[in-house]
């Protein structure tokens, strides 16, 4: 079965077929992921299973169509069109911090590792927060 993918947006033929292929990657990546943890057992820490080989090589070959897309794209390139996994969990985070996703402002993929580099920061320098509610009813 082949994919129409005239529908997806991006500036050629050729970017729109690197984006599917990045998507391909992307899910191979979590597959053997996925195929690694079921075998080493889900309780083990992620740092186990990325050592396996099959995950370094999934992560590589994701890796280098993030860079194909870039070179296509160039820098200023809108950061889903370039690193789909990477603006997912920006997505996903920026939610968690704001309680809405990311829109108005185009980031771009320095600008969403940037993010995260303040996040990460931020975090380190917050007070520790108190449990709320919820986690006391829980026993957390």
């Amino acid at each position: 079965m082949t994919l129409d993918i005239t529908w997806m947006p991006g500036p050629t033929d050729e970017a729109r077929a690197l984006q599917l292929k990045q998507c391909q990657l992307n899910d191979t990546r979590y597959d053997v992921l996925n195929d690694i943890r079921s075998r080493i057992g889900y309780s083990a820490p992620f740092e186990q299973a990325a050592q396996d080989p099959a995950y370094i090589a999934a992560k590589a070959a994701y890796e280098a169509s993030v860079g194909e897309l870039q070179a296509l794209l160039g820098e200023n390139a809108h950061c889903n069109e370039v690193d789909c996994d990477l603006w997912s969990s920006f997505s996903d985070c920026y939610k968690s911090e704001y309680n809405f996703r990311p829109r108005g402002q185009h980031w771009t993929r320095a600008q969403v590792l940037k993010w995260f580099d303040d996040l990460i920061e931020r975090q380190k320098n917050a007070p520790p927060s108190a449990p709320d509610d919820e986690d006391e009813a829980f026993g957390f």
